[in-house]
């Protein structure tokens, strides 16, 4: 019995120490750069927790967005709810340091279906007719992405949304540049399948 618990004990310690480097690597890429600099020791050892229980993320605020400042709340019926504009206004501040203009975002909701306003611009997220034959739960989670992404790429920032746990109840928003995407991806060993950041909102395998 004391040999199989140092055994249990060395393997635990040796997937520790493989996470912790993974959460460095991370960080030096840029992780916390949206985080407070006086938090982002709490907000490191944070993810390394995280991450050994195999997934990525810091506490919540009230509103369910990360102390990173990278995940928002996404829950897939609540956004199909009217939702997808509360979601991209917990994200202006980042969205505005990554250079965005975009000041104004109103939720128009009806029997015809739903759309968004940005700076009175409309942004459909899905019409009543789709209903039949389309998921408007992940529908509303993939528009969601398509919109942050879009802003994102026309202020030329480096930045880009990404989908966790896409069409659920526990939908989130991950904003990752894509180095740190594929980082996260080249070391998928180290988290749960479900939860890896998906490019496109669609179910089945990552890219």
């Amino acid at each position: 019995m004391p040999r199989l618990r140092d055994l249990f004990g060395q393997r635990r310690y040796a997937r520790l120490r493989s996470v912790e480097s993974l959460v460095d690597e991370l960080c030096a890429h840029g992780y916390l750069r949206f985080t407070p600099e006086e938090r982002r020791a709490e907000a490191r050892c944070q993810l390394i927790e995280s991450a050994y229980d195999g997934y990525l993320d810091t506490l919540w605020d009230e509103d369910g967005i990360s102390l990173d400042r990278r995940g928002y709340p996404a829950d897939a019926e609540d956004l199909a709810d009217g939702g997808v504009g509360r979601t991209l206004r917990a994200m202006l501040p980042v969205l505005h340091a990554e250079g965005v203009r975009l000041e104004s975002i109103e939720d128009e909701l009806s029997d015809t279906g739903y759309r968004v306003l940005l700076d009175g611009v409309a942004a459909p997220i899905y019409d009543i007719p789709d209903n039949a034959s389309q998921d408007v739960w992940l529908v509303s989670q993939c528009r969601l992405v398509g919109i942050v992404n879009h802003l994102l790429e026309e202020a030329d920032s480096s930045e880009r949304a990404f989908g966790l746990y896409c069409g659920g109840n526990d939908g989130r928003v991950l904003l990752l540049s894509r180095e740190l995407h594929s980082l996260l991806l080249d070391r998928r060993q180290h988290f749960d399948e479900d939860w890896l950041p998906r490019l496109c909102c669609e179910r089945g395998p990552n890219p």
